[in-house]
């Protein structure tokens, strides 16, 4: 979102400008990929020179007379947000005069703004190598940056009603939102902050390096150990939290700080691995997993006993990396209720209901190139067969259920089974381990052929009766409702249509 909107924002002030974008090679900024593919330095430098020159327009005798200031505000804006870019880029302006240099303001300032601008001066300075020894004053930056990120709202203007807008911002109300910024900020120390991301990476990198040089857990290593990247994800919850807070029926995959705020070179690589290597860390405290403080509209409770078992039939096959890119991508894990949910003779849930379910990545398998997955229930469709305004969602949630898969899954090695069946306990807590159902291989790299199950002592089964022409019909029936309310499902999880919803639908035929 933050790399969205600032975007959009030097999209405008770049608009008069037909030069092609260029790419600056080995550069970590704070606005991540858009500053190593949105526009050259070069680009900026010449738009700074043309605003200062339209700015000096305004001195002088009988500026004011011709109307040549009338623009001057909004000259100056743009100035400053470019001068604020090319800053972080690490190339700090000079194209014309040379900025005043900023003294540093005094320990005791509480204007957090020209602390900010402070900051920013001196992290231009810095070279290229800045992820791994974290600055003390980038690490403060980022204190500030996260801070205005969670306490600033204006941000989120576009997601609020006249109410919100009235509640959270005012004379009265700035003053509290620059006191809270100000909390907020003493909460962290920019030293701890600093030896914080030096230890994570030292512990990270080691721990999820795999033979193969791949680092599958590498991410989600850093967002239980390294202060920064989980402060990030605190940022994304929140604003996904007021995106859904008017549509409670909407459900979001847990939000992921995009991996370039976590971006090292290659020469911080080979530092890291050359360094001594950390054998184990704590996560960190709550305060870094708290939920988004937005109250969310509840969803209707639905009349289903603590203890039901309910069976779900997951859609497709996953292993390890499709339930790293749900979270990633905000994506879904659908799964289906066949038959019909009736608790004291009415029919909760009617068969076919749609499920959305949650996955995690828990850690690395016993075998190589497996990990631990975890799925549990999110939510269920419960929408009338003749709904008018569909989408309708309860929450629904249960134990976990764990299996063991591929990261990478293949023909040799797959993920879990096409239409497994999953049977979760509706308000159950802690995960329950799953049979992986994966054979383990022989010493010649063979996998060992599954073994039939002992076959018990009966009796002569009955002879089998082929099935009525009724009953085919019948069977029929019910495959083509299934198959129709899977589309309609497919749809729904995909309004923007494209290969996913594609994939969707060929999935429902099977």
């Amino acid at each position: 979102m933050r790399q969205s909107t600032a975007f959009l924002l030097l999209s405008v002030l770049l608009a008069p400008l037909t030069t092609a974008a260029q790419t600056i090679p080995g550069v970590n900024t704070p606005f991540g990929g858009l500053a190593r593919t949105l526009a050259g330095v070069d680009i900026i430098k010449a738009q700074i020179a043309d605003l200062r020159r339209e700015l000096s327009r305004c001195e002088g005798p009988g500026a004011s007379k011709t109307g040549a200031c009338a623009s001057r505000a909004l000259l100056q804006a743009k100035l400053n947000y470019l001068l604020a870019v090319s800053t972080a880029l690490g190339d700090p302006d000079t194209a014309g005069a040379p900025p005043v240099p900023l003294s540093k303001p005094p320990d005791t300032s509480s204007n957090y703004t020209d602390v900010e601008n402070y900051l920013r001066q001196e992290i231009g300075k810095e070279g290229p190598d800045v992820i791994y020894i974290l600055s003390e004053n980038r690490a403060k930056w980022w204190v500030i940056q996260h801070c205005k990120a969670m306490k600033d709202l204006r941000r989120l203007i576009p997601l609020m009603t006249d109410e919100d807008r009235k509640a959270h911002f005012g004379p009265a109300a700035d003053a509290t939102t620059k006191a809270d910024v100000t909390a907020c900020i003493n909460e962290y120390n920019a030293k701890d902050i600093s030896a914080n991301r030096k230890t994570a990476l030292e512990y990270c990198i080691p721990s999820t390096t795999e033979p193969d040089g791949r680092r599958t857990l590498f991410s989600l290593c850093m967002h239980r150990h390294d202060m920064l990247t989980a402060m990030c994800k605190q940022e994304l919850e929140l604003e996904v939290a007021w995106a859904k807070r008017k549509d409670p029926q909407g459900q979001h995959a847990p939000q992921m700080c995009p991996l370039d705020r976590i971006l090292i070179s290659p020469r911080e690589t080979q530092a890291i691995l050359t360094a001594p290597p950390i054998r184990a860390m704590a996560e960190l405290p709550a305060k870094f997993f708290a939920p988004p403080d937005v109250v969310i509209p509840l969803r209707p409770a639905l009349p289903i006993p603590v203890g039901t078992v309910i069976e779900l039939r997951l859609q497709g096959s996953w292993d390890g990396s499709k339930i790293e890119n749900v979270a990633n991508n905000a994506s879904i894990i659908p799964a289906m209720l066949d038959e019909a949910l009736v608790v004291d003779g009415k029919t909760v849930l009617g068969a076919h209901s749609g499920a959305h379910l949650k996955g995690r990545i828990i850690g690395p398998g016993a075998r190589p190139a497996t990990v631990q997955i975890g799925f549990t229930t999110d939510e269920i469709n419960i929408d009338a067969p003749d709904c008018r305004v569909c989408g309708k969602y309860a929450d629904l949630k249960t134990n976990e259920l764990v299996f063991t898969v591929p990261y990478q899954s293949n023909a040799q090695n797959p993920g879990t089974p096409l239409d497994l069946r999953l049977r979760f306990t509706v308000g159950g807590t802690g995960s329950v381990e799953a049979p992986s159902r994966q054979t383990p291989p022989q010493p010649g790299g063979r996998p060992v052929p599954p073994q039939p199950p002992p076959v018990p002592p009966t009796t002569v089964p009955p002879p089998t009766t082929a099935p009525t022409p009724q009953q085919q019909a019948e069977d029929a029936r019910k495959r083509a409702e299934r198959i129709q309310a899977c589309v309609q499902q497919a749809i729904r999880d995909n309004p923007t249509g494209g290969l996913a919803l594609s994939q969707a639908i060929a999935a429902c035929s099977k």
